[in-house]
């Protein structure tokens, strides 16, 4: 055994045997402190006992903030209780209600309307097939019930009455025409018939194409519906150039509609005094 072996062999022994006589002499102390630690967890805790208490808790609730409404007759000094005022100083020092720079003074920014979306107005009768030329089967979405077509007669359909009895009901539509024709698809070489419905409705008082290949939109009965983006509440749906409305004490009125491009010419006025005139459309307003 060399020299360094026996060095190492010697340390080795003493660290032992002070670590065996560590652990016997505090052996004694460890089992005495877990005794103490068994009976503590063993007896009963001081103090007061703990209660339940009941706490009400507050839920979130939605508000809505109020709308800045107009402090004077011209609709220029917008303010309220938490909103700060919109007032300028112009050089003399005297307060104004509109900025001295025209590049604020834009009038778009604080034009109320805006465009919505248009609503178009679907015919409720679609074609489901026919039995020959002069017997065509419909279908009334509204109630989803068939009815049967006859060229030149008024359709009649049954109705449940009291008791049960089944009553003939005038609809106010007749088939004036029923007409077939054969397309070829290029893209994928297919063929397909397209059908040609004519009814006289009554109700409308006007004739009614039906194709079997798309959905019948009446555009001549589509809506265009502006909004206020102060107003929630605020919903404007109009038909044609010439309706006016009112909002917040000024006048609007539609100077142009254009259903193709979603857009409308609105005016707004105050006591018959023309304020702007703005385009509003789907792409944003302009002003004219």
């Amino acid at each position: 055994m060399k020299h360094y072996d026996k060095i190492f062999l010697l340390v080795s022994l003493v660290v032992l045997g002070l670590s065996m006589s560590f652990f016997f002499m505090n052996e004694p102390k460890v089992a005495q402190q877990k005794a103490q630690t068994k009976e503590i967890l063993a007896g009963a805790p001081a103090g007061e006992a703990w209660k339940d208490i009941d706490i009400q808790i507050k839920t979130e609730e939605p508000l809505e903030w109020p709308e800045v409404k107009a402090q004077d007759d011209e609709g220029l000094w917008l303010f309220q209780v938490f909103t700060p005022p919109k007032i300028w100083v112009d050089k003399s020092g005297v307060f104004i209600s509109q900025p001295p720079r025209k590049a604020e003074a834009d009038p778009v920014k604080t034009f109320p309307i805006i465009f919505s979306e248009i609503l178009s107005t679907a015919y409720p009768i679609k074609y489901t097939g026919a039995f020959g030329a002069d017997l065509v089967q419909l279908l009334d979405t509204r109630n989803n019930k068939p009815m049967l077509a006859r060229k030149g007669e008024e359709i009649i359909v049954e109705e449940l009455g009291t008791g049960g009895v089944a009553n003939k009901v005038k609809t106010g539509l007749t088939m004036l025409s029923f007409s077939k024709e054969r397309i070829k698809n290029d893209k994928n070489d297919t063929y397909e018939d397209i059908v040609t419905v004519v009814l006289d409705d009554k109700n409308l008082g006007r004739k009614v194409t039906i194709y079997s290949n798309k959905p019948t939109v009446l555009e001549d009965l589509n809506e265009m519906v502006l909004k206020s983006k102060l107003n929630p509440s605020f919903v404007w749906k109009m038909k044609k150039a010439g309706e006016k409305t009112s909002l917040d004490g000024l006048d609007y009125l539609i100077k142009e509609l254009d259903f193709a491009k979603k857009s409308a010419v609105v005016e707004q006025s105050k006591n018959g005094k023309v304020i702007q005139t703005v385009r509003v459309s789907a792409d944003g307003n302009t002003t004219l």
